[in-house]
């Protein structure tokens, strides 16, 4: 959810006292939910303020964690099949042990 969603739902929380808690100026968490990414500091903030419904990935457009999770899991399960054929160097020894996926 975007900064900008959250804040447009019907809340009890006002933009202003939204900055407040976050610790910035109402101007800042106005060009926050234009697109502008906030400092690290404040990304923390929103986080805390807004109950983890607005990440810190929702700022740079990020997939779901979830779903990248999932395709990182699919794709080292490729990735660690593969790696028991390929070699460390130029011996004749297969790896001991699979590469796992970052």
């Amino acid at each position: 959810m975007t900064l900008d969603q959250w804040l447009l739902e019907p809340r009890l929380l006002p933009a202003a006292d939204f900055a407040r808690l976050c610790g910035a100026s109402p101007a800042a968490v106005s060009r926050w939910r234009r697109g502008q990414i906030p400092a690290p500091e404040h990304m923390r903030q929103v986080w805390r303020v807004t109950r983890g419904a607005v990440r810190p990935s929702d700022f740079y457009g990020l997939p779901e964690l979830e779903v990248a999770a999932k395709r990182m899991k699919t794709y080292g399960k490729a990735v660690n099949k593969t790696a028991i054929f390929m070699r460390l160097d130029t011996s004749s020894k297969p790896l001991k042990c699979p590469v796992k996926a970052w």
